[in-house]
C-alpha cells in the first residue's frame, strides 16, 4: 500500500517498506515551508530588481511627507 502526498506540482506515492514509509522517500513540504520559500524567493527578486530599498539616516522622504527607512517602488 502507498502513501499519496502532496506535492505543489503534482501528487505521489511514497514508497513503502514493510508496511512503513521508505527512509529514502521524498518528503513533502508543509505548507509553513512552502510559505517561507515563496517569502525568501519573493524577497530575493525585489532585491534584485531593486523594488525595495533600505537607508539609514537620513532615511526617505515619502510623498506623504513622512519618512522611511525602507522606500518600496511599486512602479
Amino acid at each position: 500500500m502507498s502513501e499519496t502526498l502532496a506535492h505543489p506540482e503534482k501528487t505521489v506515492s511514497a514508497p513503502r517498506l514493510n508496511g512503513e514509509e521508505h527512509p529514502l522517500a521524498a518528503r513533502s513540504p508543509t505548507s509553513a515551508e512552502v510559505r517561507e520559500r515563496l517569502a525568501r524567493e519573493t524577497v530575493e527578486r525585489l532585491l534584485r530588481i531593486r523594488a525595495v530599498s533600505f537607508k539609514g539616516e537620513p532615511y526617505f522622504t515619502l510623498t506623504s511627507g513622512k519618512k522611511s527607512p525602507v522606500y518600496v517602488d511599486c512602479r
